[in-house]
Formats: structure tokens, C-alpha cells, sequence
């Protein structure tokens, strides 16, 4: 287990999937690989910040410490409020302005566990290493849920880009997503579809080299 004060915890830039001012201060961290896997972090919003529409393959529990946050038509959480999304829960994020909320993340009634973001960014970070040049798309299915997450090696990212790369699969897989030209991430609903959305990925990408 890692636990840490907040003036000397790890801290992380905005995030790879989202668009927005998003950063992440780690407080305290459970065993990655374990099914009681966890993380409580304090996700702090200093510029206007949106998600599209998704839902998490793990529960998430958010106390709101400073201003307030939008999550979906008009519902908006605000400071000293608790708000429960538990998991396969669809919702949209929205911040205008700074905010700071104290989120906890662990695996739902599925019994899939929690996996970090910063677990499987490393994942597609080897595998960039080892190939060097190279795009790279990752899908998992868990209770009927899809998880994408797609990497592009720096050489490569002016002709593809990470976030067109993992919406082109999201998208016949029932979700959307986007990031980053070098990474990004996506959902989706239909699992079925994974296995034909991965094996159109090649065509796709031959056809923008």
C-alpha cells in the first residue's frame, strides 16, 4: 500500500483520455494485479473540462472539497456533497472553473477489480518501446463492457493519431472516445463487435501511411 501527504504525493498532468485541465494528486494506492485494488486521489479542475458521454468499468465514490462539478443535464455536485457512480453507471463530466474533488476508485460487483490508468498507459508504453514505430490498440471485455486504450509512437502521430485511432474502434463497439495524439482511451457496450473492430484496425491505419 502507498499513502502519502498531499504536499509531497505524486502528482499527474491532465489526463491522457480527456480534454480539459485535469490533474490528479495519488494520496493513498492499493496492490496493482489484486481484485481489492484501489486508488484515492484528489482530481483537481483548473480550466473548463468536458468528458462525452461513458461509464467505468469500476465503482467511484467523490466527496466534492471545492467548487462544483456537472455530471450530466443539469446534475451538478457541489462542494461538501458526496456523489456515488457505481460501476457500468453512464454519466457525462463537466467543470467550469477550479474545483477539487476527493475520489475513490475500486473494483464494483463484478468482481473485475480496478486496474489504474497509469497501469495500462504502461502497458502500451512498452510495447511502444519495443516496436518503435507503431500503432497500437488494446481492448479488453469485462461483464459486457469494452475497454480501449490506443498508443502512437511520436514518429508516426502526424499521420496517425491516437484519438481518431481508438474512436474509429469505439465507435463499432457502441462507445466514443479520444486523447491525446500519442494516447488516448474509449468505451463501449458491445462486446461482441471487439474481435471485427480490432481486425479493421490494420486497413484503417495501412490506409493513412
Amino acid at each position: 500500500m502507498q499513502v502519502a501527504h498531499r504536499e509531497s504525493a505524486p502528482r499527474f498532468g491532465r489526463s491522457a483520455h480527456r480534454p480539459g485541465g485535469i490533474g490528479f494528486i495519488s494520496l493513498l494506492r492499493g496492490e496493482e494485479g489484486r481484485v481489492d485494488n484501489f486508488e484515492l486521489i484528489i482530481a483537481t479542475i483548473t480550466e473548463d473540462f468536458h468528458t462525452p458521454r461513458h461509464r467505468h468499468n469500476f465503482d467511484q465514490l467523490r466527496v466534492m472539497l471545492e467548487g462544483s462539478f456537472g455530471f450530466d443535464r443539469d446534475r451538478v455536485q457541489n462542494a461538501g456533497t458526496i456523489g456515488y457512480f457505481c460501476e457500468g453507471t453512464y454519466y457525462q463530466q463537466q467543470g467550469v472553473g477550479h474545483s477539487e474533488a476527493l475520489v475513490l476508485q475500486s473494483g464494483g460487483a463484478s468482481g473485475n477489480g480496478f486496474m489504474s490508468f497509469e497501469k495500462l498507459y504502461q502497458v502500451v508504453d512498452q510495447l511502444k518501446s519495443r516496436l518503435q514505430t507503431a500503432a497500437i490498440v488494446l481492448g479488453a471485455v469485462a461483464d459486457g463492457k469494452v475497454q480501449l486504450v490506443a498508443g502512437v509512437t511520436a514518429d508516426a502521430t502526424a499521420r496517425i493519431k491516437a484519438g481518431e485511432l481508438v474512436n474509429f474502434v469505439a465507435q463499432q463497439v457502441g462507445g466514443k472516445g479520444g486523447g491525446r495524439p500519442d494516447l488516448a482511451m474509449a468505451g463501449g457496450t458491445d462486446g461482441a463487435a471487439l474481435p471485427g473492430a480490432l481486425a479493421a484496425v490494420e486497413g484503417w491505419a495501412r490506409a493513412r501511411l
